[in-house]
């Protein structure tokens, strides 16, 4: 039998985290200073003319922004990067107690799930990372078994009702961690009750008095969108950023932006259905054989599928009215990453420290899955071709300049030419 010695999952785990990070840096800073009007904007909605979704992060980010005297885009990139380590680091420490199989891996490194921002750079510093860092430390408290006391579990009241403020997709989420406390109570023989489901039933209950509040107390300022913007460039900003997220600043106006986009022309001509059906296939097809090898309850695996069924038919309810579809599922498949991580992985009983020659053919295959292909975030006629696309993309923000002194661009951009005359 042929062995490789050197082989060990944890550690290209912790290499694979590591590049992810510094990829999402790079273009985290390369987005922010060219200030996106769909990634910079989207934060940086305010609540400069009344209340309007998803004001409530920009609010909280001038805030910061005039108190310690900081760029708002700097700020920005901040707090994108720092959140997203965040995720990575409590999302490892609870990979860290757990053995992982090879096909685990295909779920891990899937371009549906960790690598998607790789593969579309488009798709980083957006605001579902917030989701990702809370879900990730409420299954680490939970495994822990950790108490709350009232104060914290009106922490959970507050967590649901600034989220769905942050961004009101949060409501189409919250259902995850019902069922993740469902199924931990179910799995530890504890009693399902509403007294053991008190913290996420407030979640949920916190999330709809927000969505009541942006439907009611909406603000009606005709100029609405202009005083935000004003507030904006006041800060620091150009024009630039007012031309995107700010243009759908109500809901009003974001349906009818959608109306006269024509989402149908995405369905329809780019062949969304087709597109997104493979991803979930992608996905699904490995997550299926990986819960038929980890020998659980069959029971387990019937109450986790329908639980997925259910919550993508409740995702799907949304799709007549967004079209960056790549995201949504992005989102529900990390989702489902971090709970399988957490409750269908062993405790780790061993370092694996030798990969036999079967296992290094399905090496070979897993790095074909993963580099092959990518889901788009949107906009795309089909998949995109992995690895290859990324260069292309890369390449194309290297070379497109911002207001700002950006030394990592500048440096890449000498490092080419200087390969070029060689």
């Amino acid at each position: 039998m042929f062995k490789l010695n050197i082989f060990n999952i944890h550690t290209f785990i912790r290499i694979f985290f590591f590049i992810i990070f510094l990829n999402y840096l790079y273009f985290s800073i390369r987005l922010s200073l060219r200030e996106n009007a769909w990634i910079a904007g989207d934060w940086l909605m305010n609540y400069e003319g009344g209340i309007l979704r998803r004001g409530l992060s920009g609010e909280i980010i001038l805030l910061i922004s005039n108190i310690l005297s900081a760029n708002v885009i700097y700020l920005l990139v901040f707090i994108q990067s720092s959140l997203f380590f965040t995720f990575l680091f409590f999302f490892l420490k609870i990979l860290n107690k757990k053995k992982i199989n090879l096909l685990f891996l295909f779920l891990l490194l899937s371009p549906a799930t960790i690598a998607f921002t790789f593969y579309d750079p488009l798709a980083i510093g957006r605001k579902e990372v917030i989701f990702f860092v809370f879900f990730t430390i409420y299954i680490t408290f939970l495994l822990n078994k950790l108490e709350w006391s009232l104060i914290r579990n009106l922490f959970f009241f507050f967590i649901g009702f600034s989220f769905v403020l942050i961004h009101e997709i949060f409501l189409f989420y919250s259902t995850f961690f019902v069922f993740t406390k469902i199924f931990y109570l179910y799995k530890n023989n504890i009693k399902i009750n509403i007294n053991n489901l008190f913290n996420e039933l407030l979640l949920i209950i916190g999330s709809l008095i927000a969505v009541m509040v942006l439907v009611f107390l909406s603000s009606n300022e005709p100029n609405l969108e202009n005083l935000v913007c004003d507030r904006l460039i006041q800060s620091g900003l150009t024009p630039e950023i007012c031309t995107g997220a700010l243009t759908e600043i109500t809901f009003s106006k974001y349906l009818n932006s959608y109306k006269s986009f024509g989402l149908s022309e995405y369905i329809i001509s780019y062949g969304y259905i087709k597109t997104y059906t493979i991803a979930i296939l992608l996905f699904f097809i490995p997550l299926i054989l990986f819960l038929l090898l980890q020998k659980l309850k069959k029971k387990e695996i019937y109450i986790f599928i329908i639980f997925l069924i259910l919550q993508l038919f409740f995702l799907f309810s949304i799709f007549i009215v967004v079209n960056d579809w790549g995201r949504y599922l992005n989102i529900f498949f990390i989702f489902v990453l971090i709970f399988i991580s957490s409750f269908f992985l062993k405790e780790k009983t061993k370092v694996i420290k030798k990969l036999n020659f079967k296992n290094f053919i399905f090496f070979i295959i897993l790095i074909l899955y993963t580099t092959t292909w990518h889901m788009p975030h949107c906009c795309q006629k089909n998949l995109g071709n992995g690895l290859d696309s990324f260069k292309d993309r890369i390449l194309f923000r290297i070379n497109s300049p911002t207001k700002y002194n950006d030394l990592s661009r500048e440096m890449i951009l000498k490092l080419l030419r200087f390969n070029q005359h060689k």
